[in-house]
């Protein structure tokens, strides 16, 4: 009997039989699970993997190297399998390889059924699930193991995920007003990802309603200078302005937020409020064409 096996790739790639810790080999193996359990037991094809390990310019023996890779992770999830047996973890059909994996045994399933358990409540059990999906994340997902600054569409997809999610958690932890039960997941969130402008608010507005008025006009700074560095841009969510995000007069309400604090907004420029939308000048009444 195969012994029960778990996953991890909400940051560095791991996995466990029983409690034992198993070595997963060179990066290009851990690159292959990592798209596997992306799929989550969905087919993943012999010519993705090529792509996923080489990018460009495969060796001709691409396609013999990834059979090899996955013959060796198989024998890592089931030892003693014969070379050329079909396992039961890690299995062939066609061109296409397969990974089963229990629902509870791999971080990224967990981490969607508590997100989808917080979607299904409100007030504080919905940001209490909130947190311990998040609270499942480590670094970005597979982390380490992308060269040259390129992660693979899938991986960042899962990424987007996170940060939906501790969008979300903003949210409901502000309608509930128990914010701090989030706020790290939201400092770690705005740190990955310093030019998401939605994430940045969410923060500023996370610390607000904390009572951290003076982190949030110092945080409120330093976004702005970040945005217009990168992007030449100024612009900040609307509901993050000093104005609008912090009023010294504003006593708390009953569940605990301030008044002055405003619900996220969609980001716009004050350039992109003020200028007409661009149209071609009126026909001149004495301009005829040839």
């Amino acid at each position: 009997m195969t012994s029960p096996l778990s996953f991890a790739v909400l940051g560095p790639v791991r996995a466990w039989r029983d409690q034992s810790e198993i070595d997963l080999g060179t990066r290009q193996q851990r690159l292959i699970l990592a798209l596997l359990l992306a799929r989550v037991g969905g087919a993943v094809s012999v010519a993705e993997l090529v792509d996923l390990l080489w990018e460009s310019d495969p060796p001709p023996s691409a396609v013999n190297v990834v059979h090899r890779h996955v013959g060796m992770l198989r024998r890592r999830f089931e030892p003693g399998l014969p070379t050329r047996a079909a396992g039961s973890v890690l299995s062939r059909d066609g061109a296409e390889y397969r990974l089963r994996v229990d629902g509870e045994s791999l971080d990224l399933m967990r981490f969607r059924r508590l997100v989808a358990q917080a979607a299904g409540s409100s007030g504080e059990p919905a940001v209490e699930f909130y947190r311990e999906a998040l609270a499942l994340w480590r670094d970005r997902y597979a982390a380490g193991l992308q060269a040259g600054g390129r992660a693979h569409p899938e991986f960042v997809a899962v990424d987007c995920e996170r940060f939906a999610a501790v969008r979300a958690a903003t949210d409901a932890a502000l309608r509930a007003g128990c914010v701090h039960v989030v706020l790290p997941a939201i400092r770690l969130a705005a740190e990955y990802e310093p030019l998401d402008e939605a994430l940045q608010a969410r923060l500023l507005l996370a610390l607000a309603a904390d009572g951290r008025r003076a982190e949030a006009l110092a945080a409120y700074a330093d976004i702005e200078h970040r945005l217009a560095d990168e992007l030449a841009s100024s612009r900040v969510a609307t509901c993050a302005r000093p104005g609008r995000l912090l009023d010294d007069d504003a006593p708390a309400d009953g569940s605990g937020s301030r008044r002055g604090v405003r619900r996220p907004e969609p980001a716009l420029s004050q350039s992109a409020r003020a200028e007409p939308p661009a149209q071609l000048p009126a026909d001149h009444p004495h301009f005829t064409g040839r």
